[in-house]
């Protein structure tokens, strides 16, 4: 117990409470005058039935009540097996800075740092180790700007808030399952403030987890990851995704905010910098489909990246991305659905009013769908470019009137009928033989009023859009 000790410090020290009843390993107390220039730093600190480390304004009402304590200094430590917290700070402890700590969550406590003080602490570069059945959430109320936590191998059954968090690192370890508790009613569709987790910090990263959403029930849904915060990465993660019995169904994993069930003004929303990369998305049991990412109308300008995941199980629709500028690329997208009970592989421009414009869809392989590309109107400056497009009933459409850039994709044969498998303005010429994209077709140029003789066959009139052959290789 240190009372009105100023410039007092306790480092390097290992401080153990066996069996502990009503007990605190260190406090300080402003009890009859003001301290301040307080450290804890470098000890290892376990056991106690109420807070292990407590900084107190006169906590037995012996003095004087408006005394304070400042300037205190809590680095490196690293806690464990605490009662009801490992950190107490109470109101009028000012100047409190939490850095580089360690603590190791093994039980489901009230808390980790707590107090009617805790509001006024900064802090960075902690960790918080959570093993179950410690609770994730807990671990994210106590963070500090830059913190991590790393969650070991359990199954975590909690929805997530993450807010006022900013630079927040989520590590799973291999097992760290987080299966959502909520569900969202169909009438509110993809939107709603109900989801497994919320992110609205910017530069928040989640990695290395199975993502799992609570069993859809009639008339509700689930949602996964609703977020509306700049420079997110969502990387290294299995998205399970519950369907219900529906033929369509509104379950989704990633979703971006929007501001109202229409998502016609989006007044406040920004992603910008989000990159979801490395994920593989599938669904659990059910008759119903679900969709993998709905990335809403946004006013934020700077790059979104959707990169090198893999999207299957019953899956309607993979991508739907309704803001400009933004990145599509090497994604793996097919589905167990028949083509014709499904939306489509990847689309730009689904609903909404905004025009939106600058979308790369580059080196994606979409297979099985009703449409594997669809560009919706209102759109300008897309390319459709290297991606493999196979057993699709449309695979590209372009509702657009301007002419799209789909130049060098494979249409999965050699000589693809266009005239079927293409809808709108679409500049396909030239085409992939292969995945590979090695050699293309399509590069001679004639004219279609032209007749045209090849290898001494007889002349013919071509049509826009006929595949040329001469001794089977097509031009």
């Amino acid at each position: 117990d240190l009372l009105d000790v100023s410039g007092s410090e306790v480092s390097y020290n290992i401080i153990t409470l066996n069996n502990p009843t009503d007990s605190t390993n260190v406090f300080w107390d402003s009890e009859l005058s003001d301290i301040s220039d307080l450290i804890f730093s470098h000890n290892i600190v376990s056991g106690s039935s109420g807070s292990e480390v407590a900084f107190l304004n006169d906590a037995w009402g012996l003095g004087d009540p408006d005394t304070t304590t400042e300037f205190v200094t809590i680095s490196e430590n690293t806690f464990s097996n605490w009662g009801s917290k490992a950190l107490r700070i109470d109101e009028g402890v000012t100047e409190v800075e939490i850095n580089n700590n360690v603590f190791e969550m093994t039980s489901d406590t009230t808390e980790v740092i707590g107090g009617t003080g805790t509001g006024d602490a900064t802090g960075t570069g902690n960790t918080f180790n959570v093993n179950s059945p410690a609770k994730i959430q807990k671990a994210i109320d106590a963070t500090f700007a830059g913190d991590t936590i790393n969650v070991a191998a359990g199954t975590y059954t909690e929805d997530l808030w993450i807010e006022g968090k900013d630079n927040l690192e989520l590590s799973g370890a291999e097992g760290a399952i987080i299966k959502g508790t909520t569900l969202v009613d169909d009438s509110l569709g993809y939107y709603a403030d109900g989801p497994n987790i919320m992110i609205l910090s910017e530069g928040v990263k989640i990695h290395g987890f199975t993502i799992e959403s609570k069993n859809s029930e009639v008339g509700k849904h689930p949602v996964g990851i609703v977020l509306n915060s700049n420079d997110v990465e969502i990387y290294n993660n299995q998205f399970n995704v519950a369907v219900g019995d529906l033929s369509l169904d509104y379950a989704v994993a990633i979703v971006s905010y929007c501001d109202n069930s229409i998502c016609s003004t989006p007044v406040s929303s920004d992603i910008s910098g989000l990159n979801i990369h490395n994920n593989d998305f599938t669904s659990l049991s059910g008759t119903g489909n679900y969709q993998a990412i709905y990335l809403n109308p946004d006013t934020g300008t700077d790059l979104v990246t959707i990169k090198d995941n893999t999207f299957g199980g019953s899956l309607a629709r993979a991508i739907a991305n309704e803001r400009s500028n933004v990145l599509i690329q090497g994604n793996d997208v097919s589905t167990t659905l028949d083509s014709s009970n499904t939306f489509q592989g990847i689309s730009a421009k689904n609903w909404w009013i905004q025009s939106i414009s600058d979308i790369d869809i580059t080196g994606n392989s979409v297979d099985g769908f009703g449409k594997g590309i669809r560009i919706g109107p209102d759109t300008s400056d897309i390319i459709v470019k290297s991606n493999s497009l196979t057993n699709n009933i449309i695979a590209v459409s372009n509702e657009n009137s301007g002419q799209l850039d789909a130049e060098r994709n494979y249409w999965g044969s050699v000589a693809p009928d266009f005239g079927s498998i293409v809808s709108g303005d679409v500049d396909f010429i030239p085409w992939c033989a292969d995945e590979s994209c090695e050699t293309l077709f399509g590069g001679v140029t004639i004219s279609v009023s032209d007749d045209f003789t090849l290898g001494g066959n007889e002349p013919f009139s071509p049509a826009l859009g006929d595949s040329l052959f001469r001794n089977s290789v097509a031009y």
